[in-house]
């Protein structure tokens, strides 16, 4: 479950978008469209990884580099959910599904800036 995380960030900052995708749930896909409908009017997929592209390139280098720094520093697995915090106020929603452990949500919203 935590390499899961860890890759979905990794590849987010190679820009192996494919990757990424691949590490997430429906449920978060959708969620995304969601966002990207409002996010980005003009885009006209809904695709994960039209989305993901479109936001790295506005992301700079900064956002990549600290991408790669993302690790998850404690989790906790009740049956097939599981929350792994990432670092002050960053947590990762994950689902069992299959065999995979998919990421469902992400919530920065309480993130310091400390790691």
């Amino acid at each position: 479950m935590r390499t899961n995380v860890e890759k979905y960030f990794a590849a987010l900052a190679q820009r192996d978008f494919p990757d990424a995708c691949a590490r997430v749930s429906p449920a978060f896909e959708s969620a995304l469209a969601a966002w990207s409908r409002r996010a980005f009017p003009e885009l006209a997929s809904r695709d994960c990884e039209v989305i993901a592209r479109r936001i790295a390139r506005g992301s700079g280098d900064r956002l990549v580099g600290l991408q790669d720094q993302v690790r998850v520093r404690s989790a906790r697995v009740e049956g097939d959910r599981a929350t792994a915090r990432l670092g002050p106020g960053q947590t990762a929603s994950l689902r069992k599904i299959g065999d995979e452990w998919l990421i469902e949500r992400l919530d920065f919203s309480g993130a310091t800036g400390r790691p």
